[in-house]
C-alpha cells in the first residue's frame, strides 16, 4: 500500500512539473487623453515626435531629425 501510495505522489510530482504553463499576455489599458491635449493641427508630422507636435505645411520634407517620412495629421 505504501508502494502504490509513493508511485502515485512522484507521479503526480512529476504530472506538475512537465505541465505546460501558459504565461498570461499583459494587459493593455488604453491611455485616456484629455480633448485638450489633442491637437488640433493638420499637415504633416514626424512619426517618431523628434520634434515634440511640430507640424510641416508640405509632405515633400522629411524629419530634420531621424529623417523618417512625415505622416498626415488631422
Amino acid at each position: 500500500m505504501k508502494n502504490l501510495l509513493s508511485v502515485i505522489m512522484i507521479g503526480l510530482f512529476f504530472t506538475a512539473c512537465t505541465f505546460p504553463v501558459k504565461d498570461k499576455e499583459p494587459e493593455y489599458k488604453p491611455v485616456n487623453i484629455p480633448k485638450t491635449e489633442i491637437s488640433t493641427k493638420s499637415g504633416w508630422s514626424c512619426p517618431m515626435k523628434c520634434e515634440g507636435d511640430k507640424v510641416y505645411q508640405d509632405s515633400t520634407q522629411k524629419c530634420a531629425v531621424c529623417e523618417m517620412d512625415l505622416v498626415r495629421v488631422n
